[in-house]
């Protein structure tokens, strides 16, 4: 890694807190308060430079900071201020560029929104804080707002602190690191990461934000009570459902973050304690969904008593490919920001409306899903490059129905259990649904595969036991393979064979014939070879496409007619 590339990357998060409060903000003493909040914290102090001689980044915690990138924007004219301030808000993220060797890492906007309501933006690099250290950093905020300056005592732990027990420990810890691979190895053999049959390309940065009504998530609370699991387990189980659903792939892994403050000095200390976990989860149609929530909380308890090693250990222990060096695509959230500091803006005279996180317009992951167990409120961040904001709410809308549909019959069936929401139902058997003929739309295979490869081209679109292709791979090498044949003769009016088991190779070849004009002869490998034979001779097939095994079968008169793949490599046809 280069100095520029060292100091300059950059992977930020916003936020977005609306609040009420029953007399005025003064802007100046909140102000005052932000700025000791900023130096209260090493983590808010530090920076991060690049050392030539020893090749890596190190790490310069500063006495103090000079606080200039806090901002108030008075709104209170506006017709709708609160859409106002949060369009700025996502717009501000857009533009916000960290560097790592310049203080401050975070950034903040304060809206004045009239009738004593207000709300913030908050926007941080993820290098130096989690949504943790975010509700601590609200809680001193509004601390030192009410109070005072100087109300809090001094904070006795950093990260920095932290950082340094680990490195002094790591002997110590080594057994245990070991352990724990050892189990995430076990656990994850042979999983391969989500595929939804609901991805679209979008150019448009979306945040689906929606709500669980509140009967349903009344009695969906009801009833977690009653079971042993806790509220972040059952909602996080709904969700695991719902992707399912959209796949009817199993089994397959779900991520979620964990926090690392295993310690009670290190619940009040900002840094990033964040570690993300791959949740394997199974789920079978005959069970109901209160079996499946109890199975499901034993794994999720066990896989987070493992939590002491980092994905990337992860990975780079139990994944030998670099064609996909991930095992989910799909994130579960609990809560965001509603912590602490919901309790101390309850018991003043400010409360909250919303504690947001704003819609990244480089979302690494397909589906983030976010929920609040108690206010109902539910966020999906998605790849707006992959699906369309309308394929997002309708994931989003058909998760609130499930929690409705799990709250009142919990011991129903999985297999039984509709994804679609029941707005989305009656959308499609009213609106969609017609008695008139239809008049059939026509497109070639091959013009269907290039369409799909355009919108989306990392998606996987055929598998085959270890092997797969994306649609972009899948649509390069058919082209390749296509104009081969065409320059063997292959096109309108001709017959090109095929002699394959089953595998990528086969779809490879049929598409490729399809793509050149031809028609393709199917020849079964099991069949004897004469009538293969008689079978080429006998259509006038130009050419034929086989493995190097199946090609010592043929008559040595065929040689010159026949184009062979290795059917045990990852690339079939080269390339």
């Amino acid at each position: 890694m280069k100095r520029f590339g060292a100091t300059q990357w950059d992977t930020h998060e916003g936020y977005f807190i609306g609040l009420n409060s029953k007399i005025p903000i003064d802007l100046e003493r909140m102000t005052r308060a932000f700025e000791e909040t900023i130096n209260r914290h090493a983590s808010f102090r530090t920076t991060f430079h690049w050392d030539e001689r020893k090749g890596k980044l190190l790490q310069t915690i500063h006495p103090s900071v000079n606080v200039h990138n806090y901002s108030i924007v008075d709104l209170s004219d506006e017709p709708n201020a609160y859409k106002k301030a949060y369009d700025m808000s996502r717009l501000k993220l857009g533009f916000t560029l960290f560097a790592k060797d310049k203080l401050p890492l975070i950034s903040s906007v304060m809206f004045k929104l009239g009738g004593g309501a207000y709300a913030f933006n908050i926007t941080v690099h993820h290098i130096m804080t989690d949504e943790t250290s975010l509700g601590i950093f609200f809680y001193d905020l509004f601390q030192l707002y009410v109070h005072g300056i100087g109300s809090l005592p001094p904070v006795q732990l950093h990260y920095s602190d932290f950082s340094d027990w680990l490195i002094r420990t790591a002997d110590r810890r080594a057994e245990l690191h070991d352990e724990q691979l050892k189990y995430w190895s076990k656990k994850l053999d042979g999983v391969q990461p989500l595929v939804l049959t609901l991805a679209k390309p979008s150019e448009v940065e979306q945040s689906p934000v929606t709500q669980i009504d509140s009967s349903a998530l009344k009695r969906y609370n009801n009833y977690v009570a009653t079971t042993s699991a806790t509220s972040f387990a059952a909602f996080f189980a709904a969700y695991n459902l719902l992707l399912y659903k959209y796949s009817a792939q199993n089994p397959f892994v779900v991520g979620t973050a964990v926090t690392q403050r295993s310690m009670a000095q290190l619940q009040d200390v900002i840094g990033f304690f964040a570690n993300m976990l791959p949740i394997r989860t199974t789920i079978e149609d005959d069970t109901t969904f209160a079996e499946y929530l109890k199975m499901f909380r034993y794994d999720l308890v066990t896989d987070l008593s493992n939590d002491d090693v980092t994905l990337e250990d992860i990975v780079s222990q139990t994944k030998t490919s670099s064609q996909d060096r991930s095992y989910f695509k799909h994130l579960f959230a609990p809560g965001g920001l509603n912590m602490r500091i919901v309790n101390r803006l309850d018991a003043s005279d400010i409360t909250t409306t919303a504690v947001i996180s704003l819609p990244n317009g480089e979302e690494k992951y397909e589906f983030l899903l976010t929920v609040h167990y108690k206010t109902g409120e539910v966020i999906l961040r998605f790849d707006n490059y992959l699906y369309t904001e309308e394929a997002a709410r309708q994931f989003l809308d058909a998760y609130c129905g499930l929690i409705d549909t799990l709250g009142r019959n919990p011991h129903v069936k999985i297999g039984d259990i509709s994804a679609v929401s029941a707005n989305e139902h009656s959308r499609l058997v009213k609106e969609l649904s017609t008695s008139g003929l239809v008049n059939p739309v026509e497109s070639k295979l091959r013009q269907l595969v290039e369409a799909q490869a355009k919108r989306t081209p990392t998606t996987v679109a055929i598998e085959f036991e270890d092997q797969y292709l994306t649609y972009a791979q899948l649509n390069s090498k058919t082209n390749r393979l296509a104009r081969l044949l065409s320059q063997q003769g292959v096109g309108p009016d001709s017959i090109a064979a095929v002699c394959f088991e089953r595998g990528i190779p086969q779809i490879l070849a049929i598409l490729a014939i399809l793509g050149a004009g031809g028609a393709f002869l199917p020849l079964d490998p099991d069949d004897p070879t004469l009538r293969k034979e008689m079978l080429i001779v006998d259509t006038n097939a130009k050419i034929l496409l086989t493995t190097y095994s199946k090609r010592r079968d043929f008559d040595k008169a065929l040689a010159s007619k026949v184009i062979v793949s290795d059917s045990s490599k990852y690339n079939p046809f080269g390339g």
